[in-house]
């Protein structure tokens, strides 16, 4: 292998890697739907919408709001659960193939995952929805 072509390769699995391990706040902003079949502990159950803003915070069905960190290939989400006490879950980010869109980890043994979704609505799960939102709107009972 020449030097030139020893240096084009390089500067590849350079480019790859850090497009793997690198993922910013305006990257991941956005929706997600979970993919997994049956709830995870402490996660979120079938079909769940997690929505990420810039500022660092997110929405969940299952955790409420709360915040998230991001370290490289890491991140932590941060929140208080509905009976008052602090948790957290720490998971991976990581795109498929190096190059699809990035997915967060939930369970990697069963491959459950929050995939990024565009939706002008969140979806709704059957259990109901975000917890800091009234759904008592009675406009349309008769």
């Amino acid at each position: 292998m020449t030097r030139k072509n020893w240096l084009i390769a390089v500067l590849v699995f350079g480019a790859l890697y850090c497009w793997n391990s690198y993922y910013p706040n305006f990257l991941l902003a956005g929706s997600y739907l979970s993919n997994n079949s049956t709830p995870i502990l402490e996660g979120p159950t079938t079909n769940e919408v997690l929505i990420l803003y810039l500022d660092g915070t997110f929405k969940s069905q299952a955790w409420g709001n709360g915040t998230y960190e991001l370290d490289g290939p890491e991140i932590m989400f941060k929140y208080v659960d509905r009976m008052g006490s602090s948790g957290y879950f720490l998971t991976s980010v990581y795109r498929p193939f190096f190059l699809l869109l990035p997915r967060i980890s939930l369970n990697q043994d069963l491959n459950y995952y929050f995939e990024k979704v565009e939706i002008e609505e969140p979806v709704i799960s059957s259990f109901g929805s975000f917890p800091s939102e009234d759904v008592t709107d009675n406009t349309n009972c008769d």
